[in-house]
């Protein structure tokens, strides 16, 4: 009995964190972006030249993004020239270049 108890107890929680996960349309509703140009691509990071509209610009030009990119439905490919738009935390390391740590999507805007 108390076994049928705790799988029922560990169901019930699996299936109230698969409910709280959040959508690509909920990433790129709610979270802070920085839209840019790959420059550099390597196994770990990106180097992304900041579009000067973009508010970002004001504190750097140069960005490097984490491609530890939390939501699975995000691009993980991509070649220097491509447009992209970085969803994250909202946290930019004061850095140069600066560095984007969390990120939680990367949208393809444009290929080269």
């Amino acid at each position: 009995m108390k076994s049928k108890q705790v799988m029922l107890a560990a169901l019930l929680c699996i299936m109230l964190l698969s409910g709280c996960a959040k959508t690509i349309e909920d990433i790129i509703e709610e979270e802070p972006c920085v839209k840019g140009t790959v420059q550099e691509v390597s196994e770990t990071h990106l180097l992304l030249a900041v579009d000067p509209d973009d508010p970002a610009y004001r504190s750097s030009d140069l960005i490097t993004v984490s491609l530890e990119i939390q939501h699975p439905d995000s691009v993980t490919h991509f070649e220097p020239g491509d447009q992209v738009a970085v969803y994250f935390d909202g946290s930019i390391a004061a850095s140069y270049p600066a560095q984007i740590h969390h990120v939680y999507a990367i949208i393809l805007l444009q290929r080269k």
